[in-house]
């Protein structure tokens, strides 16, 4: 856990949510290892962040060598890749669900996935 974790800790600037489901369920908690932020500028983590925040998740960042996020009900979804990779997979995951489903209804849709780059072209005879 050396020097390298706590720099990267430092360098991030993920904003906090506070936000809170009407009702029994308060939020979900998406938990990230420092190390997935290495190639995250701040930027990135601001919207990807905010975008949780609104579905009610809220991000935060250990020293844990898996992402997970738990959900209302206590169970949890393990996650893997970048910081932007886990967040977006966390958001569809909630997108998906019965409750997220809503939740996701009154927030920003995701942009679109850039499209996937053609095939190399064959070597000429």
């Amino acid at each position: 856990v050396g020097p390298r974790r706590l720099a990267a800790a430092v360098l991030h600037n993920v904003p906090l949510c506070s936000s809170d489901r009407p009702g029994s369920a308060s939020h979900r908690t998406l938990v990230i290892p420092v190390d997935a932020m290495a190639a995250t500028t701040d930027a990135d983590a601001a919207v990807w962040t905010k975008r949780l925040c609104c579905v009610f998740t809220w991000v935060e960042l250990a020293a844990v060598s898996a992402s997970h996020m738990t959900n209302y009900d206590s169970s949890t979804i393990a996650y893997s890749g970048t910081f932007q990779q886990i967040a977006a997979a966390a958001y569809r995951d909630i997108c998906n669900m019965p409750m997220g489903e809503s939740d996701c209804a009154g927030c920003p849709a995701l942009p679109p996935s850039p499209p996937s780059p053609p095939p190399p072209s064959p070597p000429p005879p």
